[in-house]
This record gives structure tokens, sequence and C-alpha cells, in this order.
């Protein structure tokens, strides 16, 4: 948490993605599609912060409140163990990459290492000018 200051709003600062080169395939990671964009998985709810809880209880309480037919924010779903197939998905559909998450992870490093990792579709043809785009907008 960045602010322990009682009348502000804590913020949670983002955590980091390891790049990795290969997608793998293991019972205990979920993968997604990779999005640009913010992640609310270490909300503050009711005066609880979440980030220690795992992974798939964020992801179960988060899911509860945002809206399926939400505009401007949605809930991406994920792929349990099956990493390679979802990696093969995404790059047939000129999709950016995919992001591992081990499932019981809290929102933290843990001794410095991401619990996350990104896999980036080396084929993605979209990739110039993104981050000039993001940049701009902040």
């Amino acid at each position: 948490m960045d602010s322990e200051d009682p009348d502000m709003t804590p913020s949670i600062s983002a955590l980091e993605l390891q790049q990795i080169d290969a997608p793998f395939d293991h019972p205990d990671w979920i993968f997604e599609i990779k999005f640009d964009g913010f992640r609310s998985l270490a909300a503050i709810e009711n005066g609880e912060d979440l980030s220690d809880l795992p992974l798939l209880e964020r992801k179960k309480r988060l899911r509860s409140i945002v809206r399926k037919n939400a505009s401007r924010v949605f809930y991406v779903d994920d792929v349990v163990g099956l990493g390679k197939a979802l990696f093969a998905e995404v790059c047939k559909r000129d999709m950016e990459g995919i992001v591992a998450k081990l499932a019981i992870s809290p929102y933290k490093a843990v001794r410095r290492a991401s619990p996350w990792t990104k896999i980036k579709n080396p084929n993605y043809t979209q990739k110039e000018g993104r981050g000039e785009m993001f940049n701009r907008r902040r």
C-alpha cells in the first residue's frame, strides 16, 4: 500500500510483470489474455485490504461487483493450467500475449519476484505506437 493516511484512500502499487519467452502449462497457474489497463485485483473493500488474499479469492470478489454488460470496465476470465493452448489462440488472433498468475498468490512481490509473468506474442502486428498512445493520455 502506498498511503496509510487515514484521511486518504489508500493506493496500491502496480505489480510488475516479469517477461518470459514461452508459454507453459501448470495446474497451479491461471492464464489470461493480456490487456493494457488497470488491474483491480487488490482493492479495498469495506475497509479491508484484499492484497493478502489469494488471487482466486480476489477474482471471485471482483467478478461479483463487475457488471456483465459494463461499457468501461470488464472482467477478464481465465484459463486454469492451459497456458500453451491459450497462447496459441492469442497468437492466431493477433493479440498481444497472455499473463500467467500463480493462483494462490497475494497481490505483492515475494522476495522481489513477481508471481505474475507475461508472455508476449512475438508476431503481434499492432505493437507499433501503442506505448505513445497510452503515454499521451496520462
